[in-house]
């Protein structure tokens, strides 16, 4: 996904970190998700790797010319996991 940015601000960023994934995590995660999906009321799923090989879901909002606003992280669950290994198939 092209991402011109990230709109980080002290509410976003402490709700989506707090499941204990960092800023650096989250954009790392959406820059190189292997799984983009649209979820409900307009909102995006992006399933991917950090850097580190961890695997993180991140829930975010896509703004003007490419701006992205993460709201939500936390690592997949392990059948998450085994349904992205699938999806890429």
């Amino acid at each position: 996904m092209r991402v011109a940015g990230f709109e980080w601000d002290d509410a976003n960023s402490s709700h989506a970190t707090r499941h204990g994934v960092s800023q650096d995590e989250i954009e790392e995660t959406i820059e190189g998700a292997s799984l983009v999906r649209k979820g409900k009321s307009g909102v995006y799923l992006a399933y991917g790797q950090t850097l580190d090989g961890r695997f993180v879901l991140v829930v975010f909002q896509r703004k003007e010319r490419g701006m992205v606003r993460p709201f939500a992280a936390r690592p997949m669950t392990y059948d998450e996991k085994g349904k992205l290994k699938r999806w890429l198939k």
